[in-house]
């Protein structure tokens, strides 16, 4: 840090042992007499020591709290995000449509926070759609967006028996850059957890289809 200060090796050595001789003629006037001065002298060379020790940059209490507060933030919300996606996911394996699957991803769009969503399948014998319509479902937040906000967006290939048959798109309006980095992964659980079920329901309406037949 000296040398980074523009010391050069000569003046950071000289500086850390005059540091060293202050600290050890403050603990030798602990041992005399007249103890006013020898408060007064160590309250000195305490001071000076924290303002010396802070121009280094060892010293940065208020990043230190930031650092602080921002892990306490990402924990929270970690827990939060994963308490959400997995009662979403439990709520998905109820689902017997995709309607009724779609109400519960809206749950947990809004517990995320999300602006948008929407879900497009793909129609036809190999997808997920009914006949020959396609299958779009799409939720918007109630909540507006601040005017200096960024949008986020992520998409999430739906696939079935290994065959692309949708997406899953979200969007989410932050005035952070980049997102919070708890979101993305809540968000690939969440995504699996809708692929996996719309594969359950795909399979049902084929069983469905052949015990008619």
């Amino acid at each position: 840090k000296l040398l980074d200060m523009g010391l050069s090796h000569r003046k950071a050595v000289i500086a850390i042992y005059t540091l060293c001789l202050l600290l050890a003629v403050a603990s030798l006037l602990v041992l005399a007499e007249n103890n006013l001065l020898s408060a007064g002298v160590i309250l000195a060379i305490g001071v000076g020591v924290v303002v010396f020790v802070r121009e280094l940059g060892a010293l940065e209490v208020s990043l230190a709290l930031d650092r602080l507060t921002g892990d306490h933030r990402q924990r929270h919300l970690r827990s939060k995000y994963r308490e959400s996606v997995q009662n979403a996911a439990e709520s998905f394996k109820r689902a017997d449509d995709l309607d009724e699957l779609w109400r519960s991803f809206q749950a947990v769009a809004s517990d995320l926070q999300l602006q948008s969503a929407s879900l497009s399948l793909t129609p036809g014998d190999d997808g997920v759609g009914d006949g020959d319509e396609s299958v779009g479902l799409h939720w918007q937040s109630e909540a507006v967006a601040p005017q200096d906000s960024i949008i986020w967006s992520a998409a999430f290939p739906v696939y079935c028996d290994h065959r692309l048959t949708g997406e899953l798109k979200v969007t989410k309006a932050t005035v952070e850059s980049p997102i919070d980095t708890t979101l993305p992964p809540a968000l690939q659980e969440l995504s699996a957890a809708v692929n996996d079920n719309i594969k359950r329901l795909y399979d049902a309406r084929e069983t469905e289809e052949g015990v008619k037949e």
